[in-house]
């Protein structure tokens, strides 16, 4: 990826991120009402899919457990995409998108797909989605 998607990339990363803080979290699923705590999974799945829809791509969901802690973030090749890690006393970056994983190397990967929302049953896809239309709405209102 060049320095221009890279930063392409940065900027709607962090849009997302801002969105899900500005939302009303009544009009979220638990999973976000403190996020960024708790809400990993969710997040990147649902990240995932707006970044394809801008056009950078497919991701894959990565989940690693660290001192009994579950956490989750995105990967595509190289790059590390991770909009939750600020949820750890270690890691204050409310948006990381990087190509050196020194802080996620840290985590014993558990599992690893394709950050597809298509790969859930209905009802949970039908969540995802109500969701990421939720996020959208405030991204579009404030663009």
């Amino acid at each position: 990826m060049d320095f221009n998607n890279f930063t392409k990339l940065f900027l709607e990363t962090s849009k997302f991120r801002r969105a899900i803080e500005n939302c009303n979290k009544s009009n979220l699923p638990e999973s976000f009402h403190s996020f960024p705590k708790g809400s990993c999974g969710d997040a990147s799945i649902i990240l995932a899919h707006y970044l394809n829809k801008k056009g950078f791509g497919d991701f894959d969901y990565v989940l690693g457990v660290r001192m009994g802690k579950l956490h989750g973030w995105l990967r595509q090749n190289e790059i590390i995409i991770d909009i939750t890690a600020d949820q750890f006393a270690d890691n204050d970056e409310k948006v990381i998108i990087t190509l050196n994983p020194k802080w996620h190397n840290e985590f014993k990967v558990e599992k690893q797909h394709n950050a597809d929302l298509n790969i859930y049953d209905e009802s949970t896809k039908s969540k995802l989605l109500i969701t990421y239309n939720e996020i959208l709405k405030n991204i579009n209102s404030n663009e």
